[in-house]
């Protein structure tokens, strides 16, 4: 939406009847449970549901013993979702043939666009907040933000991401999947004069997305506006930095309309401020790509949200788990005791439990038996039996029962294979299970099939919010140039498979007697796994490949190829000297080789392919020569 008048409109009518998306309270609790589940904190009231009939006492036990470990399954599905972001052949590009010095100044913002603890740029903030909102709150919004500066030769001096939680999207609009409008609602403080001082008030602070503007209205106190709502102590990075009027604007929201800047008391008055972003766009744009099939798809879901059947199961077995440990896995103690007698001297008497006047006995408690052995350092005394009356059997004025461990068991085994089964839930896929039988190759490409399909559309989203920041950086930059490219692209195929799995390809493909292209490509994905840590060494294994000049063939057809002629000359050189070439070229030109362009690299093998085809020519010379002068020499 480019009219800011009708935006404003919009933007006070939803205001003034508190109005809310229709899927608000789904997205919301959704957001809610994610937290709760996927890190085990704060689920008391989630707990209670499968122990609604334990009473408050015992309830506050189980939220006391109650150790979760689904952070640990939930960072255990994390790690799967981030390997994609070690790959080594994601596919980017910030390019312009037309100005260079664009697409610099683009890929500079984008190096400085967020900043972690370990990492900083756009990739680190992918792989970081956008990651974690993706599993937490995939209705967030991220926004793309830059502050003003006084220079006019400069648009900005800092572009930046803003995050708004699906609690502060209140109200969006998409026209044919594309962002129209969307709503903010935030809490801010504002101060107020009263007295003698100033003092600190609660309000709400809206602000709205449209193409080109944003709408922000900042709610003062409605008899005693300030000069200014935005006062130097409550600004913060997250706000937009805008250029405040020589006169604050103010306007009245509610059931009387009133004059710019004075309120009868009838309505909120908000001070008014509006900034033209120029991104011929709404700069925002959701979190989430899963769509969710009980809004009918206008909203998101977790990454993690196949796995919360998995999670709830673990919530209630791991709670009766943790329990059912701590309260019965010992011996149940049972001995004989004798009758109470009471406080004697008191000349109080116990029987069953009671004193003469009814009240329960102290002595006891009301039990009705005399305390027994409750430490290993007590002795249970038993009286001497008279010289004619039988020995008792001792063993029988204690015993110990055992806990029936088999439900325990049960438990324990149905928490322990949560972790498989989430990823199960998640992947679609047994292939990320622990390994307790050999599988063939077929099957394993079969179970890595689920996980791939599950990483493929994750990886299209964050190529998609990987271009989305960067397109508005090249606009907020002033370096939207015509062909200005930005691209990005995660490979189909992860690569998952791990060493021993790709050892176990190529020695079965060997045995088989499969085409050679088929063993060459397995080799050169142990490759990538073997110099993974070594970027150099992988670099000059990727070239080398690029220019083997029979890929693919058996050692028995590139000899028949060879011999019969079927090839070029500079393919039978650089086939048969390949090794002496690289050798040369590693001597001489170092690592730079690995680095020039393809047709750079081409022509610098060629120069040595033309000394050495020169050197045979004049060797062959040289034979003949001696050929004759040895059948002259003969006659």
């Amino acid at each position: 939406m480019k009219d800011i008048a009708k935006g404003l409109e919009i933007l006070k009518d939803n205001i003034l009847k508190n109005k809310q998306h229709e899927d608000y309270k789904r997205v919301t609790d959704l957001a809610d449970l994610y937290l709760k589940l996927f890190t085990g904190e704060n689920i008391d009231d989630l707990l209670k549901e499968y122990h609604q009939r334990t009473d408050p006492d015992m309830f506050n036990q189980v939220c006391k013993i109650y150790n979760s470990v689904m952070s640990e399954v939930s960072n255990n599905l994390s790690v799967v979702f981030s390997k994609i972001f070690r790959s080594n052949r994601i596919f980017s590009a910030i390019e312009s043939k037309s100005n260079a010095k664009a697409a610099e100044e683009v890929t500079k913002y984008s190096n400085n666009f967020w900043s972690g603890d370990n990492a900083s740029g756009l990739d680190a903030y992918l792989s970081s907040k956008w990651f974690h909102l993706q599993k937490f709150d995939p209705n967030a919004f991220l926004a793309v933000h830059f502050d003003t500066v006084k220079d006019v030769t400069k648009k900005t001096a800092r572009i930046f991401p803003v995050e708004y939680s699906s609690k502060e999207v209140i109200n969006f609009n998409y026209i044919n999947g594309k962002l129209d409008w969307l709503i903010i609602k935030q809490d801010w403080m504002y101060r107020v004069f009263v007295g003698t001082s100033y003092t600190w008030k609660k309000g709400n602070r809206y602000l709205m997305y449209l193409d080109d503007h944003i709408i922000r209205l900042s709610e003062v106190d409605p008899v005693q506006q300030l000069t200014t709502a935005d006062d130097e102590d409550t600004k913060t990075e997250l706000e937009i930095d805008v250029q405040a009027a020589n006169a604050p604007v103010f306007i009245t929201i509610g059931k009387t309309s009133t004059t710019v800047g004075v309120s009868n008391g009838n309505g909120r008055v908000f001070q008014y401020e509006e900034f033209n972003h120029l991104g011929d766009g709404v700069p925002a744009k959701r979190i989430g790509y899963k769509l969710d099939p009980i809004t009918n798809q206008r909203t998101c879901v977790s990454i993690f949200h196949d796995a919360v059947a998995r999670f709830k199961k673990e919530l209630k077995a791991g709670s009766e788990l943790d329990l059912a440990v701590a309260m019965h896995l010992h011996a149940q103690k049972i001995q004989f005791a004798d009758p109470c007698e009471g406080d004697k001297a008191a000349g109080k008497i116990c029987k069953d439990g009671r004193e003469p006047n009814g009240s329960v006995c102290t002595v006891c408690n009301g039990l009705g038996v005399q305390k027994v052995s409750t430490s290993s350092k007590d002795v249970l005394l038993v009286r001497r039996p008279r010289p004619e009356d039988p020995m008792p059997d001792l063993s029988k004025f204690v015993h110990y029962v055992r806990t029936d461990v088999e439900v325990i068991k049960f438990l324990y085994d149905m928490v322990n294979d949560l972790t498989d089964k989430a990823k199960n839930a998640v992947f679609g896929s047994q292939a990320l299970e622990k390994k307790t039988i050999d599988k063939t190759a077929t099957e394993m490409d079969y179970s890595y099939d689920g996980v791939y399909d599950t990483l493929h559309p994750f990886g299209l989203s964050y190529s998609s919010s990987w271009k989305f920041v960067t397109d508005f950086i090249a606009v907020f930059s002033d370096n939207k140039a015509d062909d200005l490219i930005t691209y990005h692209r995660f490979p189909t195929d992860f690569k998952f498979k791990t060493l021993g799995d790709l050892m176990a390809e190529a020695k079965m493909a060997i045995d088989s007697g499969l085409p050679q292209h088929i063993i060459d490509a397995i080799n050169k994905d142990i490759a990538e796994i073997l110099y993974a840590d070594d970027k150099d060494s992988l670099t000059k294994i990727r070239v080398k490949n690029k220019f083997n000049p029979f890929s693919g063939k058996s050692s028995m057809e590139i000899s028949t190829i060879i011999t019969q002629n079927k090839t070029t000359k500079f393919n039978q050189v650089l086939y048969i000297h390949f090794n002496e070439i690289f050798e040369r070229i590693d001597n001489e030109t170092g690592d730079d080789f690995y680095q020039y362009a393809y047709e750079k690299q081409k022509e610098t093998i060629k120069k040595y392919i033309d000394e050495i085809s020169t050197l045979i020519d004049q060797e062959g010379e040289v034979r003949l020569k001696l050929d004759k002068s040895f059948q002259s020499d003969a006659v």
